[in-house]
């Protein structure tokens, strides 16, 4: 089963969009601070399937916040479209933090905790 979890804390609201045959789990968990900060925490697998719920997300806390922090910690893996993504939101400001050696690579980023 397959699906992306989109939580938000501070008023919870949750989604779950099955990919029928499919193993790719996406979980996007947004933290807002007081200051205005916005950190979307990624687990499971960015593939070409979440692209566009990720880039929403993305977009989403860019208005609602001063700073966007992409925790990668509990990504385990990013196709091509992935990184893609995850590279536009760094172009548009957004640091990193965590994450594989492998994932930081991919994107062009040192690993940063």
């Amino acid at each position: 089963m397959g699906g992306l979890s989109l939580a938000h804390r501070q008023g919870t609201a949750s989604a779950m969009t099955p990919l029928p045959g499919t193993n790719n789990v996406l979980k996007v968990t947004t933290e807002r601070t007081r200051g205005k900060s916005v950190t979307l925490r990624l687990e499971g697998r960015l593939t070409a399937a979440w692209v566009d719920e990720f880039g929403r997300a993305v977009a989403d806390a860019m208005r609602e916040g001063d700073a966007v922090t992409l925790n990668l910690d509990g990504l385990s893996f990013a196709d091509d479209r992935g990184v893609d993504v995850i590279r536009l939101a760094i172009g548009r400001g957004a640091r990193v933090t965590g994450g594989s050696e492998f994932i930081g690579a991919l994107i062009g980023q040192e690993r940063q905790q």
